[in-house]
């Protein structure tokens, strides 16, 4: 990242005041897979961070059975009713931003997954 900084590989655009706590800022920074964006709200001493990566394929994970006939159905009911839907081809899909989902989905599909982690968050104090 810094030398994709150093060399003009990367994009970044503030706007705001990043100095003056009185008053929000957002700083956007752009690379090829990689875009980070940071916001601060006017008088808080907080910072969100957005990190998205771009570009990602995704990897196939392989899960054994580890429920049968009724259990993994209600799962898989209540997974698709609350989050999951039907893609194009007919496969069940689901997006979160809850970890556990995915693990719940996971397990709720045995056999092999595609996963992709599209982006990630965290706040900073």
């Amino acid at each position: 990242m810094i030398e994709k900084l150093r060399s003009n590989g990367a994009r970044v655009v503030i706007s705001g005041e990043p100095l003056d706590k009185d008053k929000s800022f957002m700083a956007h920074l752009y690379t090829k897979h990689l875009a980070i964006v940071v916001n601060r709200v006017a008088k808080v001493e907080s910072l969100t961070i957005q990190i998205s990566f771009t570009g990602l394929k995704g990897i196939h994970v392989v899960v054994p059975k580890l429920f049968s006939g009724n259990r993994l159905r209600a799962m898989q009911c209540g997974l698709l009713l609350t989050d999951g839907s039907i893609d194009k081809k007919g496969y069940p899909e689901m997006g979160t931003h809850q970890l556990w989902q995915a693990i719940a989905w996971l397990i709720a599909w045995p056999g092999k997954n595609s996963v992709r982690i599209h982006g990630l968050g965290s706040m900073i104090m």
